[in-house]
């Protein structure tokens, strides 16, 4: 069994020039300049780095369950130093996101929710997912954008 330590902290200055520290990890009593380790089910690894051009229809699929295996993952991190748009494509759905230049997106779980576009998360049902069937990503800038996708399995 593997583990991957997290570091996620944002820090910035409030309005009265005070230092602050916003993003946490770990549990709440951990600094949140602390790492977090999670462990994981295997010390399998699926990376992807590259780029993809600023031609049209430069869409790539990074992962796809009928061609990498395992077909499931744990953990998902995306960098690219463009603005870029990931998608996770299950069975019947899937949910696209746009990132930020070099800002780090990470995804905890290999399952999205399927719902209408005005429906809030309730209290009562815990909602349904489905998994991942593959993820696409794509920029729309006028230069190259180099990336690098991990998946831990």
């Amino acid at each position: 069994m593997a583990s991957v330590r997290i570091l996620n902290s944002l820090e910035y200055r409030d309005p009265n020039n005070n230092s602050i520290v916003a993003v946490h990890q770990g549990s709440a009593t951990d600094l949140p300049t602390a790492a977090f380790s999670v462990a994981l089910a295997s010390d399998a690894v699926l990376e992807k780095a590259g780029s993809i051009t600023a031609a049209a229809n430069t869409t790539l699929t990074l992962f796809d369950t009928t061609s990498d295996i395992p077909a499931t993952f744990e953990l998902c991190h995306w960098w690219c130093d463009q603005d870029s748009y990931i998608q996770f494509v299950g069975a019947t759905l899937n949910a696209v996101f746009k990132v930020q230049a070099k800002v780090p997106f990470v995804l905890g779980t290999d399952e999205i929710v399927l719902a209408a576009n005005t429906t809030a998360i309730d209290g009562t049902t815990e909602p349904t997912t489905e998994d991942i069937a593959s993820i696409n990503v794509n920029q729309y800038s006028a230069s190259t954008a180099y990336y690098r996708l991990v998946l831990f399995l």
